[in-house]
């Protein structure tokens, strides 16, 4: 049966690159060794921060404490308890254990790359070591696998759970049947306590299965009964989850979370919201797929761009791949794409990457799969692509990312007499404040809000749309504010500075005010 990256190759001797890439499969497991070892150089006892980090780290230490779970003091957890689960074992060596973080990745990238490579070789057995370097050696993957942050683990256990509810759409013994169905569903609720829009995956099987029934390739009955064993199990993770998120926000008063921050943009979805998911959309396409376009935006509200036709242009070469792929055969993370992609353009947020990353091996595999289509492309064309996603990402690595973790480690005896000296008292960040605020959030382990004063209306962005827009207290009339530059606040002086943090404290003390403010409503 003819593989779906079957490609005309040329009748000329094999070059110097053909036989490099023929050496590749020769020896599969050296190969993904290889991929494994360039992981391995990133381990890192410096953390590379971002802002969801916090989040992480926060509910992974509360559960090694025995406390219930909450994040940055709040019982209701932002996040699915999955992946700060896997973080958890790490804080039994300290408060920051970033090189046992970073080797949590590392172990994790391994069950990745095996899945990735066994998702390959249903595609193509001869060039599957090829394909996954294609997918693992990317930038977005190398970027979120430095950080602590779920991408890694939600596409490992997504991918694995379609490596064993695959097999399912075949005619199979019982038992394995059985065997099968309780392991792809186990890591699907997993993946999505992880990351809830997994549940895209539901309706793909369902899709695969029907499919295979209406080509009585299965008895409806056994694919109706897989179909709906899979689904409840998956709901019911999805539900259980709401309905604990829904508990914690009467307990703890809390009402931003990412789920009802994500289902009131989805309903509150125009034409023009839709116009700027779909683009957001398309340029995460693009930077995954184009080598040394990571870093490159585009306004989804402004006007077009040269970067974005090209984006546009891969995109459409991507569709065609898909297009062929589902063609040839059953393919669950290519039924599931649609609906992945769907969910997040009615949910108009951009994140450079991140979003896409779980599609990743399926984006790139259609990409090259429309190119062979569109440009008639053989072999060396994929190697080609691959070296050059490389050296992209060896290239921002340390040229950029290991240099900025480097100088931001310096700042952590700064982060601790800043927290040391604030104590228990109100604190906000001036909107300045760059490098050390998650240092500073994951230190204070409390909601640290950016400092509003009245006639300021940034804190808006931590409102929820359709909501009154509440500015705290805290946020308001602050004991103390962190900032970093020295410019004058109204109504506060310097305190100290170290390290480029300075700490600026209120010159007179102002009465509380019992209930923040509501300034209005945000459309």
């Amino acid at each position: 049966m003819p593989t779906t990256t079957d490609a005309v190759e040329p009748s000329a001797p094999r070059g110097r690159a053909q036989r490099t890439l023929d050496m590749l499969e020769r020896h599969p497991w050296r190969t993904l060794g290889v991929y494994a070892l360039l992981l391995a150089i990133q381990i890192s006892p410096w953390w590379y921060a971002s802002k969801d980090d916090c989040l992480y780290i926060s509910v992974a230490r509360s559960m090694v404490r025995g406390e219930q779970m909450h994040c940055l003091g709040n019982g209701r957890i932002f996040v699915g308890p999955g992946f700060p689960a896997l973080l958890a074992p790490a804080f039994f060596l300290g408060e920051r254990p970033f090189l046992a973080l970073s080797i949590i990745q590392w172990v994790i990238s391994l069950g990745l790359i095996a899945g990735v490579y066994q998702w390959c070789r249903r595609h193509d057995p001869e060039r599957a070591a090829l394909l996954t370097g294609f997918c693992i050696l990317n930038i977005t993957v190398w970027y979120y696998f430095r950080r602590p942050l779920k991408e890694i683990a939600f596409l490992t256990a997504l991918v694995w759970s379609i490596n064993l509810l695959h097999p399912l759409t075949e005619r199979l013994p019982l038992r394995r049947t059985i065997w099968l169905c309780v392991g792809g569903s186990a890591l699907l609720v997993f993946a999505l306590f992880v990351r809830l829009t997994g549940i895209m995956l539901v309706p793909a099987f369902c899709l695969a299965m029907g499919w295979q029934a209406w080509q009585k390739r299965l008895a409806w009955s056994r694919a109706a009964l897989l179909a709906t064993t899979v689904s409840i199990i998956g709901c019911s993770a999805v539900l259980g989850q709401v309905i604990y998120d829904k508990q914690q926000e009467k307990v703890n008063g809390w009402r931003h979370s990412y789920a009802k921050s994500f289902t009131t943009r989805v309903a509150e979805t125009n034409s023009s919201l839709l116009l700027a998911g779909l683009r957001d959309r398309i340029g995460e396409v693009g930077r995954i797929v184009l080598p040394g376009t990571f870093k490159i935006y585009a306004d989804a509200n402004g006007p077009f761009k040269f970067i974005e036709i090209l984006f546009l242009i891969a995109t459409a070469v991507l569709i065609t791949g898909w297009i062929v792929l589902v063609r040839g055969r059953i393919e669950l993370m290519a039924l599931m794409l649609p609906f992945y992609a769907g969910i997040y353009a009615l949910n108009a947020v951009s994140q450079g990457a991140r979003l896409a990353v779980p599609m990743s091996p399926v984006l790139l595999l259609c990409f090259w799969l429309g190119l062979k289509q569109v440009a008639r492309c053989d072999i060396r064309m994929l190697g080609g692509l691959t070296v050059a996603h490389l050296c992209v990402a060896i290239s921002y690595w340390i040229g950029i990312d290991l240099p900025r973790a480097r100088a931001a480690d310096q700042h952590w005896a700064a982060v601790d007499r800043v927290v040391e000296t604030v104590g228990d008292e109100t604190v906000a960040f001036s909107s300045d404040l760059k490098t050390a605020r998650s240092m500073l959030l994951i230190t204070f382990d409390r909601v640290v809000l950016d400092y509003a004063p009245e006639s300021d209306t940034s804190a808006e962005k931590a409102s929820i749309p359709g909501e009154p827009i509440v500015i705290p207290e805290e946020a308001r009339h602050p004991k103390w504010i962190v900032s970093g530059s020295g410019e004058p606040i109204d109504g506060y002086e310097l305190h100290s500075e170290t390290n480029g943090l300075k700490l600026f404290k209120t010159r007179s003390e102002i009465p509380v005010i019992a209930a923040p403010v509501e300034t209005g409503v945000r459309r």
